[in-house]
């Protein structure tokens, strides 16, 4: 059985570099633990370039737009990404976002049946003046989903949450530096303005009705990543010292310790 670790905030707060920061130093105190990784973001880009467009090339492509694109709802294909690029793209149907968190939710689950650590990265907060599209990526939505999901109530007791915060200004100015690229585990990628309104407002109290308060920690991740100094090292390296007594080995394979937290 797995350990679930979800690295967790709204886009731009530093989610991917938290969590590749959480993977290195788990693997210098403990380099035999397996480290399992899930990105909701790869389950959003499943969405958006295989399920909307699929094989015949529409499907339910306006359920997104990109800036290439004349009007925001009309269906589209992607016959030339040098013209047509698929990133960046803004979501502005609910069914896209309930669909992947499904998807995000089972990988977990099966993750879960794996020895090990699972680092797992969730976008989520709640939407700002959207000015297109009502679609709610909350994790209170989240959340709802979840519990909808027969595996949840065994699932919920594996998970650690980190809710990593960054003030909005400092998540817009980040935004540009992403790569324009999606690899989903050492890479994020450009977000539209609009898409980054979907999680404006950070949400991460509504773990408390489904977490121990001991399974949440929270990471301040204002500083820019250039100039922080220390400080976002420093908060990760307690989290994983949080974490460690979760996990033992013996003979080299990941067991859960004897003292449960």
């Amino acid at each position: 059985m797995s350990d679930i670790v979800i690295v967790n905030g709204p886009f731009g707060s530093g989610k991917t570099v938290c969590a590749n920061i959480l993977r290195d130093t788990i693997i210098s105190h403990t380099p035999k633990l397996k480290i399992n990784r899930v990105t909701d973001g790869d389950h959003l880009v499943h969405q958006i370039k295989d399920v909307a467009h699929g094989i015949e090339g529409a499907g339910f492509s306006n359920f997104h737009y990109h800036p290439w694109m004349s009007e925001p709802t009309e269906k589209h294909n992607h016959s030339d990404l040098s013209i047509n690029p698929h990133f960046p793209f803004t979501v502005i149907a609910q069914p896209v976002l309930d669909a992947m968190m499904v998807s995000f939710l089972d990988e977990l689950w099966k993750k879960n049946q794996e020895p090990g650590l699972t680092l797992a990265e969730l976008g989520t907060g709640i939407a700002g003046d959207l000015k297109i599209g009502r679609v709610d990526l909350s994790t209170g939505r989240f959340l709802e989903i979840a519990a909808q999901q027969t595996y949840w109530s065994e699932l919920k007791n594996r998970i650690v949450v980190v809710a990593v915060d960054a003030a909005w200004d400092i998540r817009l100015e980040r935004n540009p530096n992403r790569p324009e690229m999606a690899d989903g585990i050492n890479q994020s990628w450009l977000l539209q303005k609009e898409a980054m309104k979907i999680t404006q407002y950070p949400d991460s109290s509504s773990w408390n009705k489904e977490l121990n308060p001991s399974s949440i920690v929270k990471i301040d991740n204002n500083p820019y990543y250039e100039d922080r100094g220390d400080g976002l090292l420093e908060q990760l390296a307690a989290v994983e010292r949080l974490l460690r007594p979760r996990w033992s080995l013996v003979e080299g394979n990941p067991a859960r310790a004897k003292k449960e937290y």
